[in-house]
């Protein structure tokens, strides 16, 4: 009799590294997609939640959008109130700075914050 448990979990780990060797290829199987739970979308899963007290950086898209912010180029504001849907602004302020984005503005702004604290803390 073989050891279920151990065969098991080998035979999951080569179906992991068999699914990623495809995933390179862009190429899926049927019966994988269909065993796995797919989020919404596949962006979703690299983009980094937005919640109350995040850093958002003010970067120069979100400063040619609106010119009143020349000054703040860099700045860093914290997300101050979350809309309950989509479609409104998600509000963000700090030392006078006040700023309304969508969320697709406030996902790139978060990204961007996390990259400048990874490459400053690289160094």
């Amino acid at each position: 009799m073989t050891n279920e448990p151990g065969f098991r979990m080998v035979v999951e780990k080569l179906k992991q590294q068999f699914e990623g060797f495809l995933k390179v290829f862009n190429v899926t199987l049927p019966a994988a997609q269909s065993s796995q739970p797919r989020p919404s979308t596949v962006s979703d899963l690299n983009e980094p939640p937005l919640e109350i007290g995040n850093e958002l950086l003010i970067t120069d898209d979100l400063v040619k959008l609106q010119k009143n912010l020349m000054n703040a180029r860099g700045r860093v504001v914290i997300i101050d109130q979350l809309p309950a849907n989509d479609f409104e602004a998600i509000k963000a302020s700090a030392f006078g700075i006040q700023v309304n984005v969508n969320v697709k503005t406030a996902r790139q702004m978060r990204e961007a914050y996390i990259f400048r604290e990874q490459t400053s803390t690289a160094v």
